[in-house]
C-alpha cells in the first residue's frame, strides 16, 4: 500500500502498512473535528485529545479514516476469554500480561477482539512489554483494527472515567433533546398546526433542508433554510430510477428519509439532506415529525392525500417574486406544456366563514379533467384565488360562468368572480397569479372589460379582466432600471406624498386616467364629491408641474401608473 498522507496542520497521518505513528499531543491541538454522527459513541479522535494519553506519550497507529470510528464503552482485556465477552464498539485497554508470548497466542487474542467488533485497542507499554510486539502490529494492520500505544504506565481508571463520563453526559444531552423534540411536535398537534409549520419546525431542529413528498415523489412542502431552491431542481426526474432503503442520492446530495403511514395509508416520505448536529439524532426527529404529520392528516378534511397543502403551496410558490413557473409545476407533478390555465378570484358574500375545503370540493365537481388549485386570500373574508389546470382548451369566460353557477347553486350565496380572459400559459402563470392575488377593488372596476350577470337573488356575477398588449410589454420591461427611473420621475412625488401624509393622490390619478372623459364617474369610483375630486386634481397638477388635460402628459402618466400597478 502506498503512503497516504493527510495534513492535520502540524500532524501527518500515514498508512498503517508503514507502521508509522503519530504523537497524541499533536492531536490535542490540531486534529480535525469529527464528522457529525447520529451515534451516541465517542470517536477515536476525541479520545486522542485526552491529556492523560498525551502525558503518557501515546501513539496512534492506523489509517486516517479510522479515527472517526465510534467508542461505545470501555473494557479491559487481559486474556483470550475476556476478549470473547466483548459486545462490540468498545475501547479495549490492555497490558498484554495474560496474552501469552507466542505469535499464535497474540494473533488469537487480537483476532478475538476484532471479531467481537471492538472499536480500538489501547496497549500500555512499560509494565509487561517495552515495545509493541510485531505480531500485534502485523495483525492490527491486517484487520484494520486501530491501535494506540503508550510509552509508560497509565491509570486505566482515568481513561475509563473520562470516557464513561462523556458518554453519560451525551446520553443525558440526547435524552433532553429528544424530550424537547417530542414536546414541541406534540404542542404543534395540540395547536392544530399546519403541514408547513411542522416542516418548518423539523428543519429548525435538524438545521438541514427538509422536503415532504407524496407517494409519486411530487413535492408537497419544503423548508430549505439558507439553501438555494436549485436543490429541488428536477426532483421527480432524478427519483424515477431509484430504489432506496434508508437514503437516496439526488444530484450528488444524500437525503435521509422516513415513510409516513398509518391505518394502511401511505402518505409519502419526509426527507432531509446533510448531517444534523442535534443530539436527538436525525432519525428520531424525522420519526416525531412523521407522527405529527400523521395526526395532522387524520384530523384533516383530506385524510387520503395532500391536495389541500399542495394546492396552497403551489400558489404560494407562484406568488414569490423569483418564481420559476416551470420548476414549480414540474416538481409538483403538474403539466408544463400543452395546457393552459384559467386564473380567477372568487368572492362570496356570506356573513359566516366558508371553509376552503368546502369551496375546493365544489370546484372539483365542475370538471373531471380540469384540476383546481385553491388558496384562501387571508386578508379578505371568503375570498379565494383559484387556478384551473385546463387540458381541453377551455374558454376562460365560459369557465368562469360554470364556476359561478356551481357555487351559486350549491352554496346559495351571492358574490362575484373576476377571471383573467387572457390565454395563460405556464410561462406567464406566475405574473398573472401575482396580479390577481394583489388586485384591489378600484383596479378591478377600472379594468373590467366584460360582465356576465348572475341569475336570481342569490347570484354570482362574473367579471372578465384582461391584460392588453401594452400591459404585456410593461410586464416584460418592469425590471429595467430605465423604466423604473421613468416611473419615478413622473409619479414618484405622488407615491412619496401618499406614503408620508396618508393622501390618496396616486389612487385619484389612476381613476382620472381611467375615465378621462367623465370626472363624475371618476368621483363615484373614488366615493368623493366632484368638488373634492377637482381639488385633488389641482394638487396633483401642482405637484407634478403638468396639466392632466394635456394628451402627452396624460399618456406618460398612464404608462407610469400601469408599470407601478404591474410591479406592485
Amino acid at each position: 500500500m502506498a503512503k497516504c498522507r493527510l495534513s492535520h496542520s502540524r500532524v501527518d497521518i500515514v498508512s498503517m502498512r508503514d507502521w508509522k505513528v503519530i504523537a497524541v499531543s499533536n492531536f490535542a491541538a490540531t486534529s480535525v473535528s469529527p464528522k457529525p454522527t447520529e451515534n451516541v459513541g465517542l470517536s477515536i479522535d476525541w479520545l486522542l485529545k485526552l491529556p492523560t494519553l498525551a502525558d503518557a506519550g501515546a501513539r496512534f497507529i492506523g489509517e486516517p479514516r479510522l479515527i472517526q470510528r465510534q467508542i461505545k464503552w470501555v473494557h479491559i482485556v487481559e486474556s483470550f476469554r475476556s476478549a470473547q465477552l466483548l459486545r462490540g464498539g468498545e475501547l479495549v485497554l490492555a497490558t498484554g500480561v495474560g496474552w501469552g508470548e507466542t505469535n499464535e497466542s497474540l494473533d488469537e487474542v487480537v483476532t478475538a477482539i476484532w471479531e467481537a467488533g471492538a472499536t480500538c485497542l489501547l496497549l500500555e507499554l512499560g509494565q509487561h512489554w517495552t515495545e509493541t510486539p510485531r505480531a500485534i502490529l502485523r495483525r492490527c494492520v491486517e484487520l484494520e483494527l486501530p491501535l494506540i500505544t503508550t510509552q509508560h504506565e497509565i491509570h486505566f481508571v482515568e481513561i475509563t472515567e473520562a470516557v464513561h463520563h462523556e458518554l453519560l453526559h451525551r446520553a443525558v444531552e440526547k435524552s433532553n433533546a429528544m424530550n424537547e423534540v417530542s414536546r414541541k411536535f406534540a404542542l404543534l398537534n395540540q395547536e392544530q398546526a399546519s403541514v408547513n409549520q411542522v416542516i418548518d419546525q423539523t428543519a429548525k431542529f435538524l438545521k438541514c433542508p427538509v422536503v415532504l413528498e407524496d407517494p409519486m415523489h411530487r413535492i408537497v412542502s419544503y423548508s430549505l433554510g439558507l439553501e438555494d431552491k436549485s436543490l429541488l431542481d428536477d426532483w421527480q426526474v432524478q427519483l424515477q430510477t431509484q430504489t432506496p432503503e434508508k437514503s437516496r442520492e439526488i444530484a450528488g446530495n444524500v437525503w435521509f428519509f422516513i415513510d409516513i403511514e398509518a391505518r394502511g395509508v401511505h402518505w409519502g416520505r419526509l426527507l432531509y439532506c446533510g448531517k444534523t448536529q442535534n443530539p436527538a439524532t436525525g432519525r428520531f426527529i424525522l420519526r416525531q415529525a412523521a407522527v405529527a404529520l400523521t395526526v395532522e392528516r387524520l384530523s384533516s378534511t383530506d385524510s387520503h392525500g395532500w391536495s389541500d397543502v399542495v394546492e396552497a403551496n403551489i400558489l404560494d410558490a407562484l406568488l414569490a417574486q423569483d418564481a420559476d413557473p416551470k420548476k414549480v409545476l414540474e416538481n409538483r407533478g403538474l403539466p408544463v406544456a400543452g395546457e393552459n390555465y384559467v386564473v380567477c378570484r372568487v368572492s362570496l358574500a356570506s356573513e359566516r366563514k366558508i371553509e376552503t375545503p368546502v369551496i375546493r370540493e365544489q370546484l372539483r365537481k365542475i370538471s373531471a379533467i380540469n384540476r383546481p388549485l385553491v388558496a384562501e386570500v387571508t386578508s379578505q373574508k371568503n375570498e379565494w384565488l383559484v387556478v384551473y389546470v385546463c387540458r381541453d382548451g377551455t374558454n376562460p369566460a365560459e369557465f368562469g360562468k360554470l364556476v359561478a353557477d356551481r357555487l351559486a347553486f350549491s352554496m346559495s350565496v351571492a358574490g362575484k368572480i373576476v377571471v383573467v380572459l387572457d390565454n395563460v400559459t405556464s410561462a406567464d402563470l406566475a405574473s398573472f397569479t401575482r396580479e390577481m392575488w394583489n388586485i384591489d377593488a378600484a383596479i378591478t372596476k377600472m379594468r373590467l372589460s366584460r360582465k356576465i350577470p348572475g341569475k336570481g337573488p342569490q347570484s354570482i356575477d362574473v367579471f372578465g379582466i384582461e391584460r392588453n398588449q401594452l400591459d404585456g410589454l410593461m410586464l416584460k420591461l418592469r425590471n429595467d432600471v430605465r423604466v423604473q427611473e421613468f416611473c419615478q420621475s413622473r409619479i414618484g412625488q405622488l407615491i412619496d406624498a401618499d406614503r408620508e401624509n396618508g393622501t390618496e393622490y396616486f389612487t385619484t390619478l389612476k381613476a382620472v386616467l381611467a375615465e378621462p372623459s367623465s370626472r363624475t364617474v371618476a368621483a363615484e369610483q373614488l366615493h368623493i364629491s366632484r368638488s373634492a375630486l377637482y381639488n385633488r386634481i389641482e394638487s396633483i397638477e401642482k405637484k407634478l408641474g403638468i396639466s392632466l388635460s394635456d394628451p402627452d402628459s396624460a399618456f406618460a402618466l398612464s404608462i407610469a401608473t400601469r408599470v407601478v400597478q404591474i410591479i406592485e
